[in-house]
Formats: C-alpha cells, structure tokens, sequence
C-alpha cells in the first residue's frame, strides 16, 4: 500500500496545471488550478496496517512545499494551506523493488476462486479500470463493455462553446458570477441548465456556500435531494469539495447535520 499526500493551497499560484521535477528527486509533482485555489501534489509512502487510518504527515507537507520553492516566484508557506488529503492505492508487489519503482498500471488479480482485487490504476482512470474489472466479473454478450458508447448525466453537449454562451448569458440575467456559472458547467454539464432554472424559481439558492469559492447553495440542495447524501462529508466533501477546499463553516456543517437526521 502507498499514500500519496496532496495539499490545498489558498490562492491560484499559477495559471496553468504544471509539472516540477523535484530537485535531487527522481519524483515530479504538480501544481493545479482549482476552483480558485491550487492543488499541489503528490507525495509517495509506503504504508502498513489499517487503510481507513492513512492521514497526512508533516514530512509529506514540508516535502511538497519544499519542492516547489525553488520554481515560483512566490512560493507557497505553510499558512497558505487551507486542506489536505491523503489517498490510498494498493500497488502489485515485487521483491526487491521500492515503491516508485513499482508499476501503477491497472490489473484485475484473483488470488483466490471468486475473490476478485483491483491492483493499481488511479482516479482519472477509474472509469475505464470498472468497465475492465466489470467484464471480467460479467462479460458482455457482444466482449466489450458498452461504457465508452454511454453518456453520463449531462454529457450530452453536441457544442460545449454553443453552451458556455448560452450558460453565461442566463447567469447574467440572474446576476451570477462568471466562476459560479463556469463550475455549474464543468460539476453539472448540460445539467447546469436545470439549476439555472432553480435559481431562477428561488433565487437565494445562488447564494455562495463560500465566499472564495464558486459553489451556490443550488449545488448544495441538489446533491441533498437527488445525490444520495448519507452522512455530513458525504454532502461537504464527496457531492462538493468545500471540505478539502477549506470552505465548511461550523454552521453550515451543523445545518446539513441537522437536515440529514430529519425532524
């Protein structure tokens, strides 16, 4: 098992996702735009015991900071990280062979009859690692997995220019920031086009969560009603990432506490 480390970082340090060759390291990681702060990742630790119980280290944090200091004119401080998180992957074994050197490709491993483990991969691949280990468990009549063919709720943008315009036109007329609009497209797709209709029926839902951030409270009554929220992080941090942004206030977490336990 390895963690990897990644930090928020308060404000947009750069313009562009980059990557940084980490000086006397044969690792990179890399800075990211994201929703007006900046992701900066990754760091590397072989881990022992318990998954559930990874969390972030402080060598993990010097180390990230420490590797992008030599590359920006302003290099982030410790106070400028406002979250961090930690993920958790299980890498295919090799005698001999440190983590980095391990390889991350995805493979579907059945160690014994019926007990079928997913080794390596990651989150931008996870789409195409399911329909791999989903064809080995239930192989499709025709031998491939239909996914690619399928679109995902609000993927269906013939002209995604067409639609940004259509978007930033609506969210003027309903006095919206250009950003709150930009991440209704991007979270929500052609969807977005429905929560413009709800703020139009209620418009305090475009109220901000957060007021760096570009999450209107429609967002938030959504992913409440329609996206299976079971527990507080599910809705402040798996629906939307105001947790891991740094943007949960104690009141709003008391509120969709309440709302999630019901009268």
């Amino acid at each position: 098992l390895v963690q990897g480390t990644h930090l928020v970082l308060r404000r947009p340090f750069v313009e562009t996702a980059f990557l940084v060759q980490v000086p006397g390291d044969e690792r990179i990681v890399f800075l990211i735009p994201w929703y007006g702060r900046t992701l900066l990742g990754t760091t590397e630790t072989t881990i022992h015991g318990d998954p559930g119980r990874a969390e972030v280290r402080d060598e993990e944090r010097r180390y990230l900071l420490r590797a992008v200091s030599a590359v920006l004119n302003e290099p982030p401080q410790e106070d400028d990280v406002v979250g961090a998180y930690v993920g958790v992957r299980a890498l295919k074994e090799r005698p001999g062979r440190s983590a980095t050197a391990l390889s991350r490709d995805f493979a579907v491993e059945e160690p014994a009859r019926g007990l079928w483990l997913a080794v390596g991969g990651k989150l931008t691949t996870a789409r195409a690692d399911a329909a791999r280990m989903v064809d080995r468990l239930v192989p499709a009549p025709d031998g491939e997995s239909p996914t690619l063919s399928q679109v995902l709720p609000g993927g269906d943008i013939p002209h995604l220019g067409e639609l940004e315009r259509e978007l930033w036109d609506r969210g003027r007329r309903l006095q919206l920031d250009e950003d709150v609009v930009d991440a209704l497209l991007f979270r929500h797709g052609s969807e977005a086009r429905l929560r413009l209709d709800e703020i139009d029926a209620q418009p305090a839902l475009a109220k901000r969560l957060h007021p760096e951030l570009p999450f209107a409270r429609v967002e938030l009554e959504h992913a409440l009603a329609h996206e299976d929220c079971h527990t507080v992080d599910d809705a402040l941090r798996r629906r939307l990432p105001l947790s891991i942004l740094g943007g949960v206030s104690d009141g709003l977490r008391e509120e969709v506490r309440q709302r999630l336990e019901g009268p």
